[in-house]
């Protein structure tokens, strides 16, 4: 007998008497399937993965080293500024014409839309005339030099068309600091969101008042400033809380409320001040804020930042 008769033999063998000679040596019905459709299910969820991710992240595209401002009259006297949003997901990108909404500005290089549906003009959409969209997001006021101050509740008003305490959905306050510091990271804080009316109007009442007020230095006592270092101050970063308040239009504002310099900043521009001692205080304790020092230790050295070893000759070490 020849390999191919032995071959044409061994073709002729039925099924099942392999089967009863050894059960294993038959593939088993389905695998092949079942592997099948478990390489689909993973590819499947992996590509609508990465097709959320592509939409949703947000995308910064080419980026230039400085940020796009623009500004404009909203009464005698005083300017909005608003800065360019650039770090916008493929998916507000793509869905921005359609949040077109009434158009509130139109001057020569550009014209300023409102969102669809919203009379606040907290963000805005701005139609270039070669009809490029841009997303601009309210930044702080600006004042000319002969006119008056202007309140909080001027900017409240005129920009998110809030006149009221009753226009406020919800108070949040919470730890003032996104720092990778790993001694800031030490530092808890606890978040509080006021939700209860009487509560919100009270806030509402000590806020709306506070007038902008020119500040030629804000004390910020970080790891390395004196204060912290000789035990007389607690870090900024536990006593300083940012604020924000949530509209029922919708939309809200971010504001930073500081126990030390007594006032309410909205950027790096616009600090409003006129606490009385009794509403400081009282804010104070409603919050939860801790006053007293707290040691959270400090970090070493470092010989390559210029200045930096010379805060103190024998820094504390870090836990």
């Amino acid at each position: 007998m020849t390999g191919n008769d032995l071959i044409y033999a061994m073709g002729k063998i039925a099924p099942e008497l392999i089967a009863e000679a050894a059960p294993d040596a038959l593939p088993r019905k389905g695998g092949a399937k079942l592997w099948l459709r478990v390489v689909s299910i993973a590819a499947c969820v992996i590509f609508v993965f990465g097709a959320a991710v592509w939409l949703f992240v947000p995308y910064y595209g080419a980026r230039e080293d400085s940020a796009k401002y623009i500004t404009f009259k909203i009464e005698e006297g005083y300017h909005a500024a608003y800065i360019q949003i650039d770090e916008m997901s493929r998916f507000d990108s793509f869905t921005l014409e359609s949040r077109i909404g009434e158009l509130y500005l139109e001057e020569e290089a550009r014209s300023l839309y409102k969102i669809k549906g919203q009379d606040d003009i907290a963000e805005l959409i701005a139609v270039s005339s070669d009809g490029e969209l841009s997303f601009f997001r309210f930044s702080d006021i600006v004042k000319e030099l002969d006119a008056e101050p202007f309140t909080l509740g001027f900017m409240l008003e005129k920009i998110y068309c809030v006149t009221a305490a009753e226009d406020i959905k919800s108070i949040v306050f919470e730890k003032d600091s996104n720092s990778k510091n790993e001694i800031y990271a030490k530092v808890k804080v606890s978040r509080l969101s006021v939700t209860d009316a009487e509560e919100i109007s009270a806030i509402f009442d000590i806020f709306y008042s506070l007038e902008d007020t020119r500040v030629d230095r804000v004390r910020y006592v970080s790891i390395m400033s004196e204060e912290y270092l000789n035990g007389s101050l607690p870090l900024s970063v536990q006593v300083c809380r940012k604020v924000t308040l949530n509209f029922k239009n919708g939309t809200s504002a971010e504001l930073g409320f500081d126990p030390y310099g007594e006032h309410l900043s909205v950027g790096n521009t616009n600090y409003f001040m006129g606490f009385s001692e009794d509403d400081i205080a009282w804010l104070i304790e409603f919050c939860g804020i801790n006053m007293e020092f707290i040691d959270y230790g400090t970090v070493a050295p470092d010989p390559i930042v210029p200045g930096v070893g010379d805060v103190t000759e024998t820094p504390r070490p870090a836990e």
